[in-house]
C-alpha cells in the first residue's frame, strides 16, 4: 500500500513537472525576441547614441517602432497568411517604417543609420552581401 502511494506521488510529481516545463517552453515571454518594449528601448538607445537624436526625434522614433512591433505581431498572429504573404507584408511594413524614420532624421543622421543597418545585415548574413535567403543585395 505504501509503495503504491509513493509510486502514485512520483507519477504525479513527474507529470506536473512535465506540464509546467512544457507550458514555460511553449509560452515565449522573451520580449526581445518578439520585438517588445525592451528590444525597442535597446534599439532606441543605440540610435540615440549613434545618431545624437534630439528628445523630440527619440519620442517620434519610439512611436514608429512601437507601431511597427504591433503591426508585425498582427501579421504573425494571422494564421490565414501563407509564408510568402507574411514575408511580403513584413517587407512592406519595413519600407513604411524606413520612410517614417527618414522623415524624422536629418539627412546626415539617416545616411549614418542606413550605413549601420547595411553593416548589421552583412554581419548577420552567411556571406557579406547576401541575405539569409541567399539572394544578392544591391
Amino acid at each position: 500500500m505504501k509503495k503504491q502511494k509513493i509510486g502514485w506521488l512520483a507519477a504525479v510529481a513527474v507529470g506536473s513537472l512535465l506540464v509546467s516545463s512544457y507550458s514555460s517552453f511553449a509560452q515565449d515571454n522573451n520580449p526581445r525576441r518578439r520585438g517588445g518594449p525592451p528590444a525597442i528601448e535597446q534599439r532606441l538607445d543605440r540610435m540615440e547614441k549613434e545618431l545624437n537624436l534630439t528628445a523630440d526625434q527619440k519620442t517620434k522614433i519610439k512611436a514608429v517602432m512601437e507601431k511597427d512591433a504591433k503591426a508585425r505581431e498582427e501579421v504573425f498572429r494571422d494564421s490565414s497568411l501563407t509564408r510568402e504573404q507574411r514575408r511580403e507584408k513584413m517587407r512592406a511594413r519595413a519600407e513604411e517604417q524606413d520612410k517614417e524614420i527618414k522623415a524624422i532624421l536629418t539627412p546626415e543622421q539617416y545616411q549614418k543609420w542606413e550605413k549601420t543597418r547595411i553593416q548589421a545585415r552583412q554581419r548577420r548574413a552567411p556571406e557579406a552581401g547576401q541575405t539569409r535567403g541567399g539572394k544578392q543585395t544591391n
